[in-house]
């Protein structure tokens, strides 16, 4: 009996880890699609990842990870992506509602909120809890090697502020490029669990199909919000790589199981968004319709009320 007992727990002991561990990631391995973190499945951008670096830590029930690819061409970068989960447990709930209002709301540094160099920010917030989607660009050789936030304790820190990913440049000799386009994504709500989840990625526009970049820096570039009229160019790729960046966020609240209220309105740019919309109104519109003639065949007596009642019931439902 005992070792049928002991044959039962260790199959499903396999099956427990098969069904909801996280995925196993190793440096200098390539992955792609989705990774699942601390239980929540978050996607990487279309193609093969390099992971260069992992880390994390576990405090009294609270949890976080996160991990950092990058995809290189002829030795320059052309994307780094970082996925972290914040997960607490429902512990401490103070502290973490406490934590998420300084590092996302009132620090000097990165945030939940306008800054110049953010091209477009859209979010919904009911502090502590929030849905933030940033699109914005950065200087690659200032957050490598002289960022504005030095310590996690200051608040947001970003992909290329860490260590390892220096390491990785210098090791390599990774070209950098003179200016990358971001898209951020970062939700806290604790109606679906208490987990702050983060997805920050960056991309070299030149390979990725736009044309050469003519100024390094913030507040030069032909990116910056303030400039960018003046290159139509530049801002016929900064509206495409938002209709991307606006599906990935899509994608993004459907992971972190937002609800309804939560959502963002990303119509303007996203394209399934806009077909799902026509969808849900085609179908509002034959549910009308349905309906109509539902009652014209009670009208007509031809459907005993009982009969209409349960018909009605059905189509609502």
């Amino acid at each position: 009996m005992k070792k049928i007992l002991a044959t039962l727990l260790f199959l499903y002991l396999i099956f427990f880890n098969y069904s909801f561990a996280d995925t196993q990631l190793s440096w200098n391995k390539k992955y792609q699609g989705d990774i699942k973190i601390l239980g929540v499945n978050l996607s990487l951008p279309e193609g093969q990842w390099l992971l260069i670096a992992t880390d994390g830590y576990f405090i009294k029930g609270i949890e976080y990870k996160e991990a950092n690819f990058v995809r290189e061409e002829e030795n320059v970068l052309k994307d780094i992506v970082e996925l972290a989960v914040f997960k607490t447990g429902g512990q401490f709930t103070y502290w973490i509602d406490l934590f998420a209002s300084k590092t996302f709301f009132k620090n000097r540094h990165d945030g939940c909120y306008e800054k110049p160099e953010y091209y477009l920010l859209k979010a919904w917030v009911h502090k502590p809890s929030f849905n933030c989607f940033i699109v914005r660009h950065i200087d690659p050789w200032k957050e490598l090697y002289n960022p504005d936030n030095h310590l996690p304790a200051e608040g947001i820190v970003l992909p290329l502020d860490r260590s390892w990913v220096r390491n990785w440049v210098e090791d390599y000799q990774i070209e950098i490029p003179k200016v990358m386009l971001s898209d951020w994504h970062w939700f806290y709500a604790k109606s679906t669990g208490i987990t702050i989840s983060s997805i920050m990625h960056s991309i070299n526009p030149e390979l990725h199909g736009a044309k050469k970049t003519k100024f390094k820096g913030e507040m030069e570039s032909e990116y910056h919000k303030f400039n960018i009229d003046k290159y139509p160019e530049a801002k016929k790729f900064m509206e495409t790589f938002i209709k991307q960046s606006a599906n990935r966020h899509i994608k993004f609240e459907e992971s972190v199981k937002a609800k309804r209220k939560h959502k963002l309105d990303l119509s303007e740019w996203n394209i399934s968004g806009n077909k799902q919309n026509k969808k849900k109104t085609k179908k509002h519109s034959n549910l009308t319709e349905d309906l109509k003639e539902l009652k014209k065949l009670y009208d007509e007596g031809i459907l005993t009320k009982e009969e209409f009642t349960k018909a009605k019931k059905k189509l609502l439902d």
